[in-house]
């Protein structure tokens, strides 16, 4: 079951702003706001109560927390931002297990996409900058559209 489908609509609405304001931050400032993260946590753990997922509560939990140890090492060699797994983690808490890995599909679809068009739109410039040079791509984007993928999958579909 994804609890995504069966949230009240105020608190989808507030997870979505969220990631897309987190993912504009991004884009703008190369930064994923505490904030943001925050709310996205809180809603989805919140959404699990009100649904009545209450045996549940342990998926989300646990997948932000593998989300966490997998992402510290990619951080540490500086492949990935800091705020980018805590953001991801911090949206799998809208999910279950299951609903997490089609959520980390959706999320490495939409990082793919959205890395081909900075390359892309470097090679149109010809610029000679790299892609680590200007702060990296702003992965909240990929996280935020993988993520309305999936609700609008899910509660829509």
């Amino acid at each position: 079951m994804i609890v995504v489908a069966e949230s009240p609509a105020y608190l989808l609405i507030v997870f979505l702003l969220s990631l897309i304001g987190a993912a504009a931050v991004d884009v703008w400032k190369r930064q994923v706001p505490n904030i943001a993260v925050i709310i996205v946590a809180v809603t989805g753990l919140l959404a699990f109560f009100l649904t009545g997922n209450f045996d549940k509560i342990w998926q989300p939990l646990a997948v932000a927390t593998v989300t966490i140890i997998v992402g510290v090492p990619l951080f540490a060699r500086q492949w990935v931002g800091g705020g980018d797994i805590k953001l991801l983690a911090a949206t799998a808490c809208w999910f279950t297990a299951k609903g997490a890995l089609q959520l980390l599909t959706a999320v490495l679809l939409a990082g793919g996409v959205l890395a081909l068009t900075f390359l892309a739109l470097r090679l149109a410039r010809r610029s000679k900058v790299s892609a680590g040079s200007q702060g990296g791509i702003p992965y909240a984007v990929a996280i935020a559209i993988g993520a309305s993928v999936q609700v609008w999958e899910y509660r829509y579909w």
